[in-house]
């Protein structure tokens, strides 16, 4: 699979495209004596750098931590780049993804399917590795992006990159070159806010930002806010859950203001899981 991958990035090189690899790695193959001469040979003969290359890797309890580590720090002295998979699906511990030098953290898509479900659960446990990968400095990819409301939610959370059916299907790698040539939507920003689960992802982000800065200054203009509108092109102006979110944005009293969130927030909720059987 290196091997067939590196050649076909090689070759697209050479029709002017300048494609990354990313390959799943065993640990079984990570363990392997020879791993580290592997992925250098295959590079040097497609005459690819390192940095182009991004092995995907899934820790698993049936191997020694101290050797799985070290064969770890030995393709990372190599150059290519680490991204461990499926986080929030292992064992993996905080303190380890610290000191292992990971380039890359990925979302398990496991996470993401209860998204309709749980929402507010399910949102607070992406954006808690969102925030670790920001303040590691890794990136962080988000898997199991299946349709917009996905990708809109998880844009507002701030993930780097997201992977999923609402961006491409998987496909022969004859096809990629044409797709990455073809039109297509952008990605949603949250202005405007497209779907109700976005609409709940920038809620709860921003009460998390009043609720840090504790200031009533610091809170944005009614007219400003992107669910102002979204509340709007739905027809609900005039509707109660218009008046709680004015709430939220125009009253000094902490309590109200509370009390308004929480009711905007169930409200919400109700609008995502209805949303799942459409």
């Amino acid at each position: 699979g290196l091997a067939q991958g590196l050649e076909w990035v090689r070759e697209c090189r050479g029709r002017g495209f300048d494609f990354p690899l990313s390959i799943n790695l065993s640990p079984s193959t990570l363990l392997h004596p020879s791993c580290v001469q592997w992925v250098e040979e295959a590079l040097r003969k497609n005459e690819i750098a390192p940095a182009q290359l991004t092995l995907e890797l899934l820790e698993t309890q049936d191997f020694d931590q101290g050797m799985v580590d070290e064969a770890i720090t030995q393709l990372e002295r190599l150059g290519v780049k680490l991204a461990i998979d499926d986080l929030g699906s292992g064992f993996s511990s905080l303190k380890r993804l610290a000191s292992l030098p990971f380039d890359v953290i990925k979302v398990d898509q496991a996470m993401v399917r209860d998204i309709f479900s749980e929402p507010l659960k399910t949102l607070s446990l992406i954006r808690t590795i969102i925030q670790i990968g920001y303040d590691l400095e890794r990136v962080v990819i988000v898997e199991g992006v299946e349709n917009e409301s996905i990708l809109e939610a998880v844009a507002l959370l701030g993930a780097h990159y997201a992977q999923g059916y609402a961006l491409a299907c998987p496909m022969p790698k004859e096809q990629l070159v044409s797709w990455v040539g073809q039109p297509r939507k952008p990605v949603p920003t949250g202005n405007p806010l497209r779907t109700y689960l976005g609409a709940l992802a920038h809620h709860w982000r921003y009460m998390q930002r009043v609720g840090k800065r504790r200031e009533m200054g610091s809170q944005m203009a009614l007219e400003a806010c992107p669910l102002t509108h979204f509340l709007r092109e739905k027809g609900l102006e005039g509707a109660a859950v218009a008046q709680w979110h004015a709430q939220v944005h125009e009253t000094n009293l902490a309590g109200i203001r509370q009390e308004a969130s929480d009711r905007l927030k169930d409200w919400l909720v109700e609008q995502v899981r209805a949303e799942k059987n459409v």
